[in-house]
C-alpha cells in the first residue's frame, strides 16, 4: 500500500477487500473495508462494498448503518437504497422497504430483480395490486419463473381466475418443478377440485412416494370422500417428515390423532 500513489490508495484497499472475498477470507475482507473506511470515511465504493458483505453475511444490525451512511453521501445511491429495503423487509418494515425500493429503481428501473423485490415487499403490505403491476414490470424486462410464480400468488390472493394461468407458465418456465405442482394441487383442494387436485398430488409421488405434502394432499381427499384407511397411511408416512418437512408432518400428526 505504502508504494502506491495517495489518489489509488481507496481502489487498492476496495480491490484487496474484494480479493479477500473471492477467496472466501470474509473476515479479512470485513478488516480491510473497515480500516479503509476508517482512512476514506466518505468512499461510496468502500462503503457500498462493506455494507454488502456484512448483509450477505446475515449481519444487517452492522450493515444498515452503513448503507445509511452511503445514502448521506449520495442520496440517490440505488445500491444504498436496495441493501436497506432489503434489511426492513426482513425486519417486517414493510412500508419503509416499499419506499426504499421506490428510490433504487429511480436510477435501476430496468433491474428486473429489482422490480420482484418491490413486488413482494408490496405483496407484503397486501397492496396485490400494486405488486402485480410491479411483478410485471419484472417480467415485462426479463422472463422468469419466480416472477411469474409471484404474479401467480397475487392473482391468486386477489381471487382471479388467470392465477392458475399463469402458474402453469411458471411451471412450464421452471422445468415442472415439483412444489409448483404441490402449489397448484393445494389450489385445486381449496377450489373443492378433488380429481385435478388428486391427479397432480399422484403425479408427484409417481416420482418421490413419500413427499409430505404429496402425501398429505391425498389424505385430505381420501378423508372428504371416506376413505379413511388410505388417508390413515399417507398421514402417518407425512408425520414422520418432522426434519425435513415440521410443518406437515404437525398437522398430519394432528389429523391422525382427531381420527
Amino acid at each position: 500500500m505504502r508504494s502506491i500513489r495517495r489518489g489509488e490508495r481507496p481502489r487498492a484497499h476496495e480491490l484487496l477487500g474484494a480479493s479477500y472475498e473471492r477467496t472466501g477470507e470474509l473476515q479479512k475482507a470485513i478488516a480491510v473495508y473497515q480500516f479503509a473506511a476508517g482512512l476514506y470515511p466518505k468512499d461510496i465504493n468502500i462503503l457500498s462494498n462493506q455494507a454488502n458483505l456484512l448483509h450477505r453475511m446475515d449481519l444487517d444490525d452492522r450493515a444498515r448503518p452503513l448503507y445509511e451512511r452511503v445514502i448521506e453521501i449520495h442520496p440517490n445511491n440505488a445500491f444504498g437504497h436496495r441493501g436497506l429495503a432489503e434489511i426492513f423487509r426482513a425486519q417486517g418494515l414493510h412500508a419503509e422497504a416499499c419506499d426504499h425500493y421506490a428510490l433504487a429503481l429511480k436510477e435501476h428501473h430496468r433491474d428486473p430483480n429489482l422490480w420482484r423485490g418491490y413486488a413482494e415487499a408490496l405483496a407484503d403490505r397486501r397492496d396485490f395490486i400494486s405488486a402485480e403491476r410491479a411483478v410485471e414490470r419484472a417480467l415485462s424486462i426479463e422472463e422468469d419463473a419466480e416472477s411469474r410464480l409471484d404474479l401467480a400468488d397475487f392473482q391468486r390472493a386477489m381471487r382471479k381466475p388467470e392465477a392458475y394461468a399463469s402458474l402453469d407458465k411458471a411451471g412450464e418456465a421452471a422445468g415442472a418443478r415439483e412444489d409448483i405442482r404441490l402449489r397448484r394441487a393445494l389450489w385445486l383442494l381449496e377450489d373443492g377440485r378433488l380429481d385435478e387436485s388428486l391427479r397432480e398430488a399422484e403425479s408427484v409421488l409417481s416420482a418421490h412416494a413419500d413427499e409430505p405434502l404429496a402425501l398429505w394432499l391425498r389424505a385430505s381427499i381420501r378423508i372428504r370422500r371416506g376413505t379413511e384407511a388410505g388417508a390413515r397411511e399417507d398421514l402417518e408416512i407425512a408425520a414422520q417428515a418432522a426434519r425435513d418437512s415440521p410443518f406437515i408432518a404437525r398437522v398430519s400428526r394432528a389429523l391422525l390423532d382427531k381420527r
